[in-house]
């Protein structure tokens, strides 16, 4: 991972109060690191709220 880039532990403490998985924190870390900036999911609830540092939302 980048300097920059949160590891999926990192990403479940810091949206503790969203109730962020381990495998939603996943996908979201290996996009940020490949730079996508669109995952196709049924469940926006998590992918609409968090803010990475190359990516305003999914």
């Amino acid at each position: 991972m980048t300097s920059t880039s949160k590891a999926p532990p990192e990403l479940v403490e810091t949206y503790e109060d969203l109730g962020l998985g381990t495998v939603d924190a996943s996908v979201i870390a290996v996009a940020e690191r490949l730079g996508v900036t669109i995952i196709a999911t049924l469940d926006r609830r998590y992918f609409s709220v968090v803010r990475l540092s190359r990516v305003f939302a999914f």
